[in-house]
């Protein structure tokens, strides 16, 4: 019995597209949620949310350029809303980040100040206390490192350390979820809709590419063969002439 090495051929491609079309559904469904990035450029300095608007200029939809970048995995924005956060510490023109600045402890001392004057003049002498141990901390600081900005490379361990305390501290405002809540929606299902269109595009280069190497095979072993194009045989007769020509050459 005859192999039909063409059919055979055809049922390995089929199957090879068959497993690309199972895969591209597989990576369809699997979206992989966007993370939720907030940035900070100084060490009392607030977190700003990179969520951009709708119809946002390009530039503006481009992540940070961090220079340190610390991970929440699997963090509660809210009841239900479990998303990864990252958090991006934005460096210096020297690419250096600041770990410490003078100004902004002589502000948050003088923010704890009026707190504690206003707790003990409405009679809370146990936040006044709490208020100003807190003074005192940070006034010792101030006193320790001065009133200047400092600022070290990713790696060192002051900045390792300033960067360790403000995601063991990172908490969600009451702005951020609301902003959250009114974008996040959009971004994801924009970045699903890209992730999408790449993967049925992908899809459809890799069995093009398929139809393409299966064709060139088929069309180059015909070739060698004496098949004409669309059968899987010789015909009978071009069979006898093959044979009579082999017979001839063999006496």
């Amino acid at each position: 019995m005859a192999i039909n090495c063409f059919e055979g051929g055809r049922r390995i491609n089929k199957l090879l597209m068959a497993i690309t079309v199972t895969v591209a559904a597989y990576n369809a469904f699997d979206f992989p949620h966007p993370n939720v990035e907030f940035a900070t450029s100084s060490p009392r300095g607030e977190w700003r949310l990179n969520l951009p608007p709708e119809d946002a200029p390009e530039w503006a939809r481009a992540p940070y350029v961090c220079g340190s970048t610390e991970w929440l995995p699997d963090f509660e924005i809210k009841p239900g809303l479990v998303r990864t956060v990252s958090l991006c510490f934005l460096p210096d023109e020297q690419g250096k980040i600041a770990y410490y600045s003078g100004k902004e402890e002589a502000d948050r001392l003088n923010k704890i100040e009026i707190a504690v004057a206003q707790a003990k003049a409405s009679g809370k002498l146990d936040d006044a206390r709490a208020l100003s141990d807190e003074a005192a901390r940070v006034e010792a600081n101030l006193s320790q490192k001065g009133p200047d900005t400092l600022t070290g490379n990713p790696y060192d361990s002051e900045v390792n350390s300033y960067t360790e305390r403000r995601t063991s501290e990172f908490a969600i405002s009451p702005n951020m979820l609301a902003a959250i809540e009114k974008e996040l929606p959009r971004i994801e299902r924009e970045a699903l809709f890209d992730h999408l269109k790449m993967v049925l595009s992908d899809t459809a280069y890799v069995i093009a590419g398929l139809w393409i190497f299966s064709f060139v095979i088929g069309w180059i072993i015909r070739g060698f063969a004496g098949i004409p194009r669309g059968q899987d045989f010789r015909p009978q007769a071009l069979e006898k002439n093959y044979k009579s020509d082999e017979d001839w050459h063999s006496e």
